[in-house]
């Protein structure tokens, strides 16, 4: 194989490998980025929300006159991927919640987190993500809590049309760099072939004369 065509596979190589290691992280980050702004939105949501429920229950309303409907829609029209907001009592017991059948029934432990006495946690179950925030009156009595409920797919969209748009540039960006390098190339690769031969044919008379 030519001189030429030799640098240029190894740098094409070089080039592909290093582009495909830049975009793999790039989209690990860019998911990790994600998953951090969706438990970010849910966060100040449930900060907000816990404020005007403490504020009604400081002046009287009982815990499970509130309802979360208005403030449910809301969050699924400004928070990509909310699937529900669950307010429950200080026993676990769930008070409101889009699921009816949710109603009534205890807290699963796996949904409270690892820590119990956290004011806000997050958790996993079956690939969704679970924020919680604890409720406290003015007194400081814990007096129950709200759970989002956030999709598995809230942002599968951004990321698959990243995991499209960034290898294409990536392929762009090699293709570019190819174009740009080559006729650097073809000239290096010429000047190291002159060099070589001129090194092969001042070496040649001594080997002949060693041989003689």
């Amino acid at each position: 194989m030519p001189l030429f065509l030799r640098v240029s596979v190894a740098l094409c190589a070089s080039l592909a490998v290093a582009l495909s290691m830049v975009v793999t992280l790039n989209l690990l980050k860019y998911d990790e980025t994600l998953r951090q702004l969706d438990h970010e939105r849910a966060g100040i949501l449930l900060s907000t929300l816990s404020h005007s429920i403490i504020i009604a229950h400081d002046l009287g309303l009982p815990l499970a006159a509130n309802s979360l409907a208005e403030e449910r829609a809301t969050a699924r029209k400004k928070a990509q991927g909310i699937e529900d907001l669950i307010l429950f009592d200080h026993q676990g017991v769930i008070l409101d919640a889009s699921d009816q059948g949710r109603i009534g029934k205890k807290l699963p432990d796996a949904w409270r987190g690892e820590a119990p006495s956290a004011l806000q946690w997050t958790a996993r179950s079956d690939g969704r993500l679970l924020v919680g925030r604890r409720l406290h009156s003015s007194f400081g009595e814990e007096i129950g809590g709200l759970l989002a409920i956030i999709s598995a797919r809230s942002h599968a969209g951004a990321f698959q049309a990243a995991l499209l748009r960034w290898p294409l540039k990536a392929l762009g960006i090699l293709l570019f760099s190819l174009l740009l390098s080559l006729p650097l190339i073809y000239l290096l690769a010429r000047r190291l072939r002159k060099l070589v031969q001129l090194v092969t044919d001042e070496a040649s008379p001594s080997l002949r004369e060693r041989s003689s």
